[in-house]
């Protein structure tokens, strides 16, 4: 079975949790994650787009991944655009409600 987060988003996700806001040495490691997750939303891979909208949806209460989510939703692939639904359902995006209309 295929896993649904690939390991560089695993990988880049887990950078972000782990590394501490505002913790010296870390900027560098949460902007090497951040990179990892844009390059994987913005993929032409659709496969790689869902997935990296999906490690988004793990980030409640990030501006940053709000706002890539909410690209993600006019996505030209229907499979992008679900995965950005569901994404900003779990980031709470109430301020994207319309943008789903």
């Amino acid at each position: 079975m295929k896993p649904l987060i690939p390991k560089t988003c695993a990988l880049a996700f887990s950078i972000l949790i782990l590394a501490g806001h505002g913790a010296t040495g870390t900027d560098t490691r949460r902007d090497q994650a951040w990179e990892i997750i844009r390059v994987n939303v913005n993929e032409k891979s659709v496969d790689k787009r869902v997935q990296g909208v999906r490690v988004l949806g793990l980030l409640p209460g990030d501006r940053r991944a709000l706002q890539m989510v909410e690209k993600a939703a006019v996505d030209e692939k229907l499979d992008v655009r679900a995965a950005a639904a569901a994404a900003l359902g779990q980031l709470h995006g109430k301020s994207s409600v319309e943008l789903l209309h």
